[in-house]
């Protein structure tokens, strides 16, 4: 969504999916040396796509029959 510039800081605004933003932390802190901070606000729900649907469901299979084999 953009770029603000600060007194030897930038802020990054965007918007990205929470399953990204968990890869983020470790390149920001990768990318800034350890330096970089970061903040998350929720922003709105939004469609899955069929494909990562399918992904999604056949992890979740996979976990509860894992457990039930526990």
């Amino acid at each position: 969504m953009g770029v603000e510039p600060g007194e030897g800081v930038q802020t990054i605004k965007a918007k990205v999916p929470l399953e990204e933003m968990y890869k983020y932390v470790n390149e920001l802190k990768s990318i800034t040396q350890g330096r970089g901070m970061y903040n998350m606000r929720f922003s709105h729900y939004e469609v899955v796509p069929s494909n990562i649907m399918q992904n999604i469901i056949a992890s979740s299979q996979k976990q509860k029959e894992a457990e039930k084999s526990k």
